[in-house]
């Protein structure tokens, strides 16, 4: 539970991603967004998902509390503008907000790529960011697969630890399968005063050393582990 790095461990200089990979979040949502929409990208940390979509002549937009982050994304990937403020929890005075509650128009799509596992209020987030999405806009989401064999088998060893990166990364505080994100927004369906549709369109697969192991020194538990459509599963996203 030891966090001890203070470095944005998320920078990477030289980001390079085809547009087509199959294995990629932000390739396979940003094949989502028609060309020329207006975009939200919620938590854009330094533009990675803006970067897919820089051959598409959209209007884009984003919302990051890290504020060197912000600077690399607006200057690197094009951003229209990006608002330095909190979505989980907007301070209102804070000038990123006014800015943002300023805007005379709606989005088109708003993203929330790997965001919503590391917020409190995870909810709260959700109905923040739908007060600007046009009535017909969509919402692009990945998060983590918590049922994944690499920690479904540490469970049986009696362990859950966190890591510097992965489905355990030490910054995450909610988990989701497919199954429970799904549950998820219909219960915020049942309560909210707008519906979402949740579509299912994928998940970003990936196997360890560890599982690699396993599946050498113990052929029948890895037989057995892929009785699990999700077992090998890093991430799953949805459009709602």
């Amino acid at each position: 539970l030891v966090w001890r790095s203070s470095e944005n461990r998320y920078h990477n200089e030289e980001f390079k991603v085809n547009e087509d990979n199959d294995n990629v979040n932000v390739a396979i949502l940003a094949r989502q967004v028609n060309a020329e929409s207006t975009v939200l990208d919620i938590g854009c940390g330094e533009g990675k998902f803006g970067a897919m979509l820089l051959n598409k002549k959209c209007q884009l937009y984003g919302i990051d509390i890290d504020s060197e982050a912000c600077r690399n994304a607006s200057e690197k990937y094009k951003y229209n503008k990006i608002f330095c403020t909190n979505i989980e929890a907007p301070d209102y005075a804070d000038e990123g907000f006014a800015e943002l509650e300023s805007l005379s128009f709606e989005f088109d799509y708003i993203a929330l790529i790997d965001i919503l596992e590391h917020v409190i209020n995870p909810t709260r987030v959700i109905e923040n960011s739908v007060r600007y999405l046009k009535d017909k806009g969509k919402i692009l989401i990945s998060v983590p697969n918590v049922n994944n064999a690499d920690i479904f088998l540490n469970l049986l060893n009696d362990h859950f630890n966190y890591r510097e990166a992965g489905v355990l990364d030490n910054t995450h505080t909610k988990y989701f399968t497919r199954h429970s994100f799904i549950e998820w927004i219909e219960d915020i369906n049942s309560t909210a005063d707008f519906a979402l549709d949740c579509e299912y369109i994928g998940s970003t697969f990936g196997e360890t050393e560890f599982m690699q192991e396993v599946e050498k020194k113990y052929p029948n538990v890895y037989e057995l582990i892929q009785l699990n459509p999700w077992f090998n599963a890093i991430q799953h996203l949805f459009v709602l």
